[in-house]
C-alpha cells in the first residue's frame, strides 16, 4: 500500500483503529473514540477481542484470540477478506451493529504485518477509505513496515518514557506537561526513538514496543 500511511489512515473520518501481530490495539482514532465511546488511552496495548466483544449477528462470540478474521488476512493472503456485521459492545454496554472491512497493512510477512479495521454503521455503503484500500489490496505489492531491525540500540530512560507516553495515545503536548520537558524537546526524543528502533512512523514506534515489551 504505498500510497497510504498508517498516519493518514489514522486521520481519516472513518472509524478506524489497528491491530499489531499480538492482536493488540496499536491505533484507535478519533472517529474510533466518537463511534465506540471509548478513548484511545482507555484502548491502546489492550487485545482487541477484549476491547470489542464482538458478536456475530446471532449473538455468538465473534471476537477471541486468533479469531476467523485474523487466521485468514494472516494465514490465506490470496483469499480477499469481504466486509462482515459484528455486534460491538460500546462503552456504555449496549450492543452496536456495525459493518467491518479489514486489511493486512505494510509486511513482507502476513504474520508479522499490521491489520487495520474500518468500522461503518450497520449498512453504510463503502466509504472511500474502503474503496482505496480494497484496491490497493488488490493491486498493489505489500509493502514493508518499516523494516523490523534485527538488533535495538538501547533507548535512554527519557526515550522510554516519551515511547510510553506515545503508547498511551498522548500528544505532543501532554507528553511534554506531563514529563516537565519542552515540547520541542519531546519531538527530539521522538525522532531519536524512531531512528533507534529503525521505524518511521510514531504508529510504528509504538508497535514495535508492544511486540517487544519495551512498555
Amino acid at each position: 500500500m504505498k500510497s497510504e500511511s498508517l498516519d493518514r489512515i489514522a486521520s481519516s473520518d472513518d472509524a478506524v483503529f489497528a491491530i499489531d501481530r499480538t492482536d493488540r490495539i496499536i491505533v484507535w482514532n478519533r472517529a474510533c473514540e466518537r463511534l465506540m465511546g471509548l478513548r484511545a488511552p482507555a484502548v491502546l496495548g489492550r487485545f482487541c477481542f477484549e476491547v470489542l466483544g464482538g458478536r456475530d449477528v446471532h449473538g455468538n462470540i465473534h471476537c477471541y484470540e486468533n479469531c476467523p478474521v485474523v487466521h485468514q488476512i494472516r494465514a490465506m493472503p490470496q483469499e480477499p477478506l469481504r466486509r462482515f456485521s459484528m455486534r460491538v459492545r460500546t462503552a456504555t454496554g449496549q450492543p452496536r451493529n456495525l459493518s467491518v472491512s479489514a486489511f493486512l497493512f505494510d509486511a513482507t510477512d502476513p504474520s508479522l504485518g499490521v491489520i487495520v479495521h474500518v468500522l461503518m454503521e450497520e449498512g453504510a455503503t463503502f466509504s472511500d477509505l474502503e474503496h482505496r484500500l480494497h484496491r490497493l489490496s488488490a493491486d498493489a505489492p505489500v509493502a514493508p513496515f518499516g523494516g523490523w531491525p534485527r538488533t535495538m540500540e538501547d533507548l535512554t530512560a527519557r526515550e522510554r518514557e516519551v515511547l510510553s507516553c506515545l503508547a498511551r495515545g498522548m500528544s505532543t503536548g501532554a507528553i511534554a506537561a506531563d514529563l516537565c520537558i519542552a515540547e520541542v524537546t519531546v519531538r527530539n526524543h521522538v525522532r531519536n526513538l524512531l531512528q533507534k528502533l529503525g521505524v518511521h512512523t510514531k504508529f510504528a514506534a509504538v508497535a514495535y514496543a508492544y511486540q517487544n515489551d519495551i512498555v
